[in-house]
């Protein structure tokens, strides 16, 4: 089983493979080349007393049994419109933690797939080699830069747990009330300025959790969003409706 990188077209065709030969190998190899991959899966959104509520749907198969179903690329027809992208092993957890799941399916654009029995999943996390996890500057670096990328849904866990630094104006380093810069990007205005860290200077910073910068916009109508930015002045931009909030 090669632990090295592969390109997208390579996973595709891995897919590909070890759905038609049904063979025990490829489907290891498939395992292990994931381990480094986002992979991607449905969500289901529905309002409920004016607040998101997110639900996994599930495939049911022929036999009555449940099937979690994960995508190798956000491109995928059969991917619904909301939808969350995480890292292999997150999936692979997330499959295990579902009471009603018996399989989780991989799934390539060429429409194969790839069975894994919930039993099975404890083992291929206990094979699969612990790389450390993509920092937030990275994952948005890469988000940046892919046009089709949904920041919030790729973002969420790593920013629920994240300290951000939002940007004040000088005044407020001395004197007077907290006082936000917001910044215009994306073609939107009125966007909270928040830093990964800093890094920057001549810049006045209040550091925030990032549940408190989403209460700020929620109590504040004319702000727009987020503007995140890291380090590498890479940037996404997580808006009022990405966070179930009323424009």
């Amino acid at each position: 089983m090669s632990a090295s990188a592969r390109t997208a077209a390579e996973i595709e065709d891995l897919v590909t493979r070890a759905a038609g030969q049904q063979d025990d190998a490829l489907v290891s190899d498939l395992v292990i080349a994931l381990n480094d991959r986002e992979v991607f899966y449905s969500l289901d959104v529905e309002e409920v007393n004016g607040q998101p509520h997110i639900k996994t749907p599930l495939l049911e198969l022929a036999d009555g049994t449940h099937a979690l179903e994960a995508f190798t690329s956000r491109a995928n027809p059969e991917l619904w419109k909301e939808y969350a992208g995480a890292p292999w092993r997150q999936v692979l957890e997330l499959a295990a933690e579902i009471p009603p799941v018996q399989w989780l399916i991989i799934k390539n654009d060429a429409g194969s797939r790839v069975p894994i029995r919930k039993s099975q999943i404890a083992v291929i996390l206990d094979v699969l080699p612990h790389t450390p996890p993509a920092t937030l500057d990275a994952r948005i670096t890469k988000i940046a830069n892919e046009p089709d990328a949904k920041p919030f849904t790729s973002l969420d866990s790593q920013l629920s747990a994240s300290h951000l630094f939002v940007r004040l104006t000088s005044e407020s380093e001395t004197s007077g009330p907290l006082t936000l810069v917001t910044s215009s990007a994306g073609g939107v205005d009125n966007l909270v300025q928040a830093y990964t860290s800093r890094s920057r200077p001549g810049y006045v910073y209040g550091e925030m959790d990032w549940q408190a910068i989403v209460d700020m916009v929620a109590k504040t109508p004319a702000l727009a969003g987020i503007h995140v930015v890291n380090d590498n002045d890479d940037w996404v931009i997580i808006s009022r409706s990405d966070l179930g909030l009323a424009n």
